[in-house]
C-alpha cells in the first residue's frame, strides 16, 4: 500500500507548525498518538506498529535517527512529493518494519521561483480563560511567529541550479501561576 501527496496538496492542508510529516496521518492505518506514546517516530502509529518503527528517508536517503524518529524535519515548502510505504514493503526497507516516509525535494529550475510566507499567532487575538477571568488574572501573553522564504533559480542555463530555504520560530509564552506546597519544618 501507498500513499502519495503531491505538491500542490502539501501546500493547500493545514499543517500544525508547518511541519510536514504531519502528513503521515492522512494514510489509512496512521494514528496521532501524541501525548499517549513517547517514542520516537513522530506521534504516528502506522498500522499498530510501534512509532519508532517508521522509516523517514529524504530522496530516498536515509533520515532516521538510531532510536527510530527524524534527523531533520524540511521546511514544507521545500517539498515536491510526499511518499508513504506501508505492508510489506521491499527489503530495501529492513530496518523500518512500520511506514515508510519519503520527502522529494524541490529544486532550482531555468526560471527563478520562490515563496515568502509568515503564521503568526498573538495573544492580542485570543480571549481570555473563564477560569482566569474569574479570578481576576488578565491574559497570558502568547507569542507564535513562524516565517521564512525560499528561493531557486538557474546558476549556468541547463546544467546546474541552486535552491535554498530558510525558516524561523520565535515563541514567547507564561504559565499561569500556581500554588506551592512545601513541606513544614
Amino acid at each position: 500500500l501507498s500513499t502519495t501527496v503531491s505538491s500542490t496538496q502539501i501546500q493547500n492542508l493545514p499543517l500544525n507548525g508547518h511541519n510536514v510529516y504531519d502528513l503521515m496521518q492522512l494514510a489509512p492505518g496512521a494514528v496521532n498518538v501524541k501525548g499517549v506514546d513517547m517514542e520516537n517516530g513522530h506521534f504516528t502509529v502506522v498500522n499498530g506498529l510501534r512509532e519508532d518503527f517508521n522509516g523517514f528517508m529524504i530522496n530516498g536517503v536515509a533520515n532516521k535517527g538510531l532510536s527510530g524518529g527524524v534527523n531533520n524535519t524540511p521546511i514544507q515548502d521545500t517539498v515536491q512529493e510526499f511518499q508513504q510505504l506501508q505492508l510489506n514493503v521491499s527489503a530495501q526497507y529492513g530496518n523500518s518494519a512500520g511506514s515508510i516516509n519519503n520527502l522529494i525535494s524541490k529544486s532550482g529550475t531555468n526560471a527563478y521561483h520562490g515563496s515568502v510566507w509568515e503564521y503568526a499567532r498573538n495573544s492580542v487575538f485570543d480571549a481570555n480563560d473563564y477560569f482566569s477571568n474569574q479570578a481576576g488574572i488578565s491574559r497570558l501573553p502568547l507569542h507564535f511567529n513562524q516565517f521564512g522564504g525560499t528561493f531557486g533559480g538557474p546558476i549556468i542555463k541547463d546544467k546546474l541550479f541552486f535552491f535554498g530555504s530558510y525558516q524561523g520560530d520565535r515563541f514567547i509564552t507564561n504559565n499561569p501561576a500556581q500554588p506551592v506546597t512545601v513541606e513544614s519544618p
